[in-house]
């Protein structure tokens, strides 16, 4: 009788601990990058203070 089996990743269980860590810490990147824009905003607004300080000095200077 025929049993169907689960693939085998080449390695064994080492490599298959060390991909799941990659994705994990993959996971946690995305979640803490989400969250970080969720609190923080984006820089869109820093960029336009630092656009209007760099146009001031300019004008100043000329």
């Amino acid at each position: 009788m025929l049993v169907a089996q689960a693939p085998t990743l080449p390695g064994g269980p080492v490599v298959a601990t060390l991909l799941l860590v990659i994705v994990v810490t993959g996971l946690v990147f995305v979640v803490v990058r989400a969250l970080g824009r969720a609190v923080g905003g984006s820089n869109e607004g820093r960029i336009d203070d630092l656009e209007r300080r760099v146009d001031d000095l300019e004008r100043e200077q000329n």
